[in-house]
């Protein structure tokens, strides 16, 4: 995901939405270890330095993406 969006943004485009797609059933399995591990995610987004925005940071690793597989992201040229 870093990867993709830092090369997006090399080549001129602009992120506008990430969205994280695709939770199986059996995924959701999962959602109570994601549920302990989130709270220690954001509070190291929320405090990290980082030459990336808060916002862009916050849509590249919500809740939702400790369960989700696939993720579509949205970009336009600048």
């Amino acid at each position: 995901m870093q990867n993709l969006v830092r090369s997006l943004e090399e080549a001129g485009f602009e992120i506008k939405a990430i969205r994280y797609v695709s939770a199986r059933t059996k995924d959701w399995m999962l959602w109570p270890l994601a549920a302990l591990v989130w709270p220690g995610q954001w509070a190291y987004l929320r405090f990290a330095r980082s030459s990336v925005s808060p916002t862009l940071r916050t849509a590249m690793f919500p809740f939702r993406a400790l369960i989700c597989r696939h993720y579509l992201v949205a970009a336009r040229r600048k």
